[in-house]
């Protein structure tokens, strides 16, 4: 089990999702909805699942919210993954401390910036 911390931004971004990404009622619910889950299971398990065994899936080995490693400045060694198409958590991981931050949320142009609001 994982010990699951948040950063001011990433409680500031959650609670107002539907404003700050302009999102429909049906999107910041299904945001909403798939963060939790996710949080769920990185604190469970330390990963999201991955297609890499399911022959369905074969298409996408890094499962449905392409959960991966960043590996440009500012951001290297940060873990992205997807709630929606554009809707992107960041966290970071500490395995030996069976820790995982919760750094924000963002889009993928943001992201790309570096610098959040």
């Amino acid at each position: 089990m994982y010990k699951i911390k948040t950063t001011k931004l990433f409680d500031k971004r959650f609670a107002n999702l539907k404003k700050i990404f302009d999102l429909s009622d049906d999107e910041a619910t299904d945001a909403t909805e798939t963060l939790k889950y996710t949080m769920i299971l990185l604190q469970r398990d330390g990963k999201l699942p991955s297609n890499k065994d399911d022959f369905d899936n074969i298409n996408d080995p890094n499962g449905p919210y392409y959960d991966h490693k960043l590996t440009d400045e500012p951001w290297i060694g940060f873990n992205e993954y997807h709630i929606l198409n554009d809707l992107l958590v960041v966290y970071y991981k500490v395995d030996s401390k069976k820790t995982i931050r919760f750094t924000t949320i963002t889009t993928h142009d943001e992201l790309r910036k570096g610098k959040l609001k």
